[in-house]
This record gives C-alpha cells, structure tokens and sequence, in this order.
C-alpha cells in the first residue's frame, strides 16, 4: 500500500487514533516462529476493556470520533481479510477485458470465485449475491485505489466513503481507476460520501471520458420497476431509468396534480382509507400526484366518473394502458 499525502488530517483523529486502535485491535503472530494461540478478538471482554481505557470520558464528542475512527479501521481490516482469504484460496490472473477501441486492458473489478463466496457468504450471514459483491469490492479496493485505502485503513474515511470511491469506479480499467484515485489525495477526508461521488465523476468524466457512455449504456439496460410491500397497508413502486424521461414523467405528474387542485376536479379516489369520506377535498400535492399517477395507468382522466369515484381503482385488465405522453429531452 503506498504512502499518502494529502492534506493534513483533523487533529483530533491524528492524535489519539494510533494509541487507541495499538492498545485495542489484536496482534498479529508470526506462525512460522510461534505456536498458533488465541488473542483478543473485537468480541472479547478483554478486547473492551483494552478499548474502554484509551476512550475519553463517555458524553465527550473525542470518544465519538475516535470510536467512529475505531470502526472504520475494523471495517478496511474486514475488507483486508476478504482479499486475502480470497487470493489464498483461488489464486489467479484477472482477465483482460476487450475495449471499445480493441485494446485489452483489465478492469477495476472482477467477479469474485463461486468456491470463495460460498464460503465467505455463510460466515458474514449474508446472501451469495452481497456476499459476491463485498469480496469484488475489496478486492477492487486493494488492487486499484491505494490512496482510500489507505486512508480507510486509517480510519480518516469511513466505509460510507470508501464505498462512493469504489462504486464510482467499478466500470473503469484498473489503471484508470489509480489515476481517479490518486486525483482524490486530500479531498476525502471530512467530506460527506454524497459529494465524494461526484467528485470521483469529475473525474472520471475528464480521465476517461468512454467509461461515462459505457455506464450510461449499462444502467440504461439496467432501467426497471419494482414493488416492495410497506407497513400500514402500503407499498412503494419505484422506476429507475434515464434521467430526462423519468424527469419528465414526474413533471407531468406534477402539472396533472396542480391542474386537480386549480379546477376542483376530481375527488379523493382514496378518501375511504384515509378516514375522509364526505370532507372536502383537501389532498396535497403529493397525495394529487399518486392519483393522477393511477389516472394515466387505468388510462382515464379526472373528470372520469369512474376513475374520480369515491373508492380505489381495480381490476387493470388487458385493455389497460399508459398513456403518460410527453417530451424527453437532453
């Protein structure tokens, strides 16, 4: 792992961190020399209590941030161990991927080795797929991203943060992700994982301009609906596609719900459940688009007797349609 320098860390972290995490984490032991012997473990009352006495008072904010430090190193020290149980179990070579201009390069992140996850899934309680995922995400950070692994090794970035690097960089080759990376020394530190990842596209949008049509063409392909039941009778259907058009749908839901609330048209299909029958009609402008979100898909307006009545649509049978007609643009 090599060396980083960047700008200075908080002070606060810097100071106490070393002490703390050489007097709380456990030793490693050189087997060639030394019997194999138990040491402390993270769930051993000694391993606590070696922690407890390097923490400030309880009620300081240093013992928040030195245990928030604390749980990012056990977290990159997992993230360790899952690379190399993996390279010592199923070593090999990554494998060139063809680009788009016919060269061969390697990409940031490889699929992890089915003998591996069957294993490493049924010890982090896990499923196959997360447990697939963890095991290419350390790897990818090990192998390509040595400035925030370092830092997360450190404790200075948190698992959050590590995470937006290596989701960024998943699509790109492995030496454009360390040019990425490298860009990012002394600008993770104290910042929130929401503006790192669009930091790490600034930058991946000028080192490597192809990659960003690549990751456009994939979550294009990747665009879908999904139902999850909720609690309280509800559910939540979330569409994930291009930007412009889900925009735009969200738009013309929004100026059909004003439109509602401009002209009085329409009454509240849900009024029954929501413990409204007879009141006015007092829906926010949420509650409006949810409703005129079921008005385009059992393909009736507002002003529809049916589609207005006083209880929940049913029953969209095959004549059913989407008619949600409206411009996308760039």
């Amino acid at each position: 792992m090599g060396s980083w320098h960047g700008t200075a860390v908080p002070s606060l972290v810097e100071r106490s961190l070393a002490d703390l995490l050489a007097a709380s984490l456990p030793a490693t032991t050189d087997t060639a020399t030394t019997d194999t012997a138990p040491v402390a473990a993270p769930d051993d009352d000694a391993w606590l209590e070696a922690l407890e006495h390097q923490l400030p008072a309880r009620g300081s904010l240093e013992r928040v941030a030195q245990l928030h430090a604390a749980v990012a190193r056990l977290q990159a020290l997992e993230a360790d161990a899952l690379v190399g149980f993996a390279r010592a179990h199923a070593p090999g070579q990554e494998r060139p991927v063809e680009q788009p201009d016919g060269s061969l390069a390697v990409m940031a992140r490889a699929p992890a080795d089915a003998r591996v996850v069957d294993e490493v899934a049924p010890m982090l309680a896990v499923g196959r797929r997360t447990a697939a995922l963890r095991l290419a995400e350390a790897d990818q950070l090990h192998r390509c991203l040595p400035v925030t692994a370092e830092l997360f090794a450190l404790g200075f970035i948190d698992h959050a943060v590590a995470r937006a690097v290596v989701d960024e960089t998943s699509a790109l080759t492995e030496q454009v992700a360390a040019e990425v990376d490298a860009g990012l020394a002394g600008v993770l530190v104290g910042v929130p994982a929401g503006r790192v990842r669009r930091e790490v596209r600034r930058l991946v949008a000028v080192a490597d301009a192809g990659a960003v049509a690549v990751r456009v063409r994939a979550a294009t392909r990747a665009r879908c609906v999904s139902y999850v039941p909720l609690p309280d009778g509800m559910a939540a259907m979330t569409a994930v596609g291009p930007a412009p058009a889900v925009r735009a749908w969200y738009e013309e839901l929004t100026s059909r719900a004003l439109a509602t609330a401009r002209t009085g048209v329409g009454t509240d299909p849900f009024a029954d459940l929501a413990g409204r029958a007879g009141e006015r009609d007092d829906r926010c402008l949420d509650e409006r688009r949810f409703d005129a979100l079921g008005d385009v898909i059992d393909g009736a307006g507002p002003d529809d007797g049916t589609a207005a009545g006083g209880s929940p649509r049913r029953g969209r049978g095959a004549g059913s349609r989407v008619e949600l007609a409206v411009g996308v643009g760039t």
